[in-house]
């Protein structure tokens, strides 16, 4: 909830906004919450400009997307 309140607060700060929803992710990641982590830093990597934020979702989406599949019971 306060991750979702900063990000609502930070106006149009691109780079405050970006590591909310960098946070929002993290927390989703660690619910193994993984369909909506990926989801939070596709749009993350999609929309941002601030290269820094945007490399650092790119890297954490990559993270998710490697222990969703670790986690998925369908053979490749």
């Amino acid at each position: 909830k306060q991750a979702v309140t900063a990000a609502k607060k930070s106006g149009n700060n691109e780079y405050l906004l970006g590591k909310c929803y960098i946070l929002l992710g993290d927390i989703l990641t660690q619910q193994k919450e993984y369909f909506e982590a990926i989801a939070t830093f596709e749009s993350i990597v999609n929309k941002v400009k601030n290269e820094e934020i945007k490399a650092e979702a790119h890297q954490k989406l990559d993270h998710v997307k490697e222990l969703e599949k670790k986690a998925s019971k369908v053979e490749d």
